[in-house]
C-alpha cells in the first residue's frame, strides 16, 4: 500500500556541510543495570574488542529506579552523520514523551566512536548495531530485546536496519526507513562515477564525491562490502523480513530517488509495508512535517508489531 501526501510548501535547496569526526576527551561512561542511561556511554563490541562505540541511551524509570517500559527505539543515522542531530533529538524527545527507551550511537569511524571512516562498512555497522541491542539486553536484564526494538534508520541507516532485521529477526519488532538508500553504493554512486573516479577509489582507498548537495567520502571498503549486502536485486518478496515496515521518502529527494522506496516495498516479504511519499522535502527529511510523519510511523509500527511474534520467522 502506498500513501502519497502532497504539499505546496516550497523550500530552497540549502548546501549541507558537516564535520565527520567530533573527537574529544571524555570521562568514560559505562551502562549499568541501575543506570537511567545518559550520553556518550561506551561499549566494546565482542567482534572487535579493540574498538569503542559511543552511544546515548535513555530509560524511563519509576521513583524506585525500575524500568517502566520495554518498548525501545533505536536510531541509526545517515552516512557520515554523528549521533546528535535534528532527527535524533526529535526522536529522543518523542521517546521520552511517549515513555519509551531510546538508543542512538555513533557509527564506527564517525563522531566519537573509534576507527577511520575509510575502514567502515555496512557489514561493520550492522554487526555493531546488533552488539548494541544485545549489550542493552544483557546489562538491563529487562526484556527490552526480548520484546524487540523498533529501528528508525535514516539514509544508510535504513539499509543497516534492514540487514539487522534480516539477520536477527528476534531482536527487531519493526523498521522505519527515512529516505532509506539500500544498495546506494552500487546502484547510485558506482554507476554514476567516471572511470577515473573509480580508479582513484580503488587505488587510493577513497575519494570525496559530490552527491546531491553534500560531499561524501566514498571508500573502496564501502563499495566492496556494499556488493555483499545488496537487497534490491532478488525480486518480489525476496527480502526475508516479516515485521512491520514504514518507508518515508520525499518525491523531491535530491540524493536518492523515491522509486527506491517502492522497489524496497516490493522486495520485502512482509505484508505490512507502507510507503509515504511527501511531495516536497529533501534527503535529510528534517522539517517539522517530516518529524510528524516519522513519529506517526513509529507509533504505528509499535501498534502493529503487537501481532508479530518475534519467536516465529513465519509470523506477521
Amino acid at each position: 500500500m502506498c500513501t502519497c501526501i502532497s504539499s505546496f510548501t516550497l523550500r530552497p535547496t540549502i548546501p549541507r556541510t558537516f564535520t565527520l569526526r567530533l573527537r574529544s576527551t571524555l570521562v568514560p561512561n559505562i551502562l549499568t543495570v541501575d543506570s537511567p542511561g545518559g550520553r556518550n556511554i561506551i561499549t566494546n563490541p565482542a567482534h572487535s574488542p579493540e574498538s569503542t562505540i559511543f552511544f546515548d541511551a535513555f530509560f524511563p524509570t519509576s521513583e524506585d529506579g525500575k524500568l517502566v517500559t520495554t518498548e525501545t527505539i533505536v536510531y541509526l543515522p545517515c552516512l557520515s552523520r554523528p549521533k546528535n542531530n535534528a532527527k535524533s533529538s526529535n526522536l529522543e524527545n518523542f521517546s521520552k514523551c511517549s515513555i519509551r527507551n531510546f538508543i542512538v550511537a555513533d557509527y564506527f569511524g564517525v563522531g566519537r566512536s573509534s576507527g577511520e571512516f575509510v575502514d567502515a562498512t555496512v557489514s561493520r555497522w550492522r554487526d555493531d548495531a546488533i552488539h548494541l541491542i544485545e549489550h542493552i539486553k544483557s546489562v538491563k536484564k529487562s526484556g527490552i530485546a526480548n520484546d524487540g526494538v523498533v529501528i528508525v534508520g535514516a539514509g544508510v541507516g535504513g539499509w543497516v536496519a534492514l540487514l539487522v532485521a534480516r539477520l536477527r529477526p528476534d531482536l527487531v519488532r519493526g523498521v522505519v526507513g527515512l529516505a532509506a538508500d539500500p544498495d546506494f553504493t552500487e546502484e547510485l554512486i558506482w554507476k554514476s562515477l567516471s572511470e577515473q573516479d573509480k580508479s582513484e577509489i580503488m587505488e587510493k582507498g577513497s575519494k570525496i564525491i559530490e552527491w546531491g548537495s553534500t560531499d561524501y567520502e566514498i571508500s573502496k571498503s564501502l563499495i566492496e562490502d556494499g556488493r555483499e549486502n545488496l537487497v534490491l536485486r532478488g525480486g518480489k518478496s525476496s527480502l526475508a523480513l516479516e515485521c512491520p515496515v514504514r518507508l518515508i521518502h520525499a518525491v523531491s529527494d535530491e540524493e536518492v530517488p523515491y522509486s527506491t522506496a517502492l522497489s524496497l516495498a516490493e522486495v520485502i516479504e512482509s505484508w505490512d509495508v507502507v510507503c509515504t511519499l511527501p511531495k516536497t522535502g529533501c534527503h535529510q527529511l528534517d522539517d517539522e512535517g517530516d518529524f510528524i510523519r516519522m513519529r506517526e510511523a513509529v507509533d504505528e509500527v509499535f501498534k502493529n508489531s503487537d501481532n508479530y511474534d518475534l519467536r516465529s520467522p513465519a509470523s506477521g
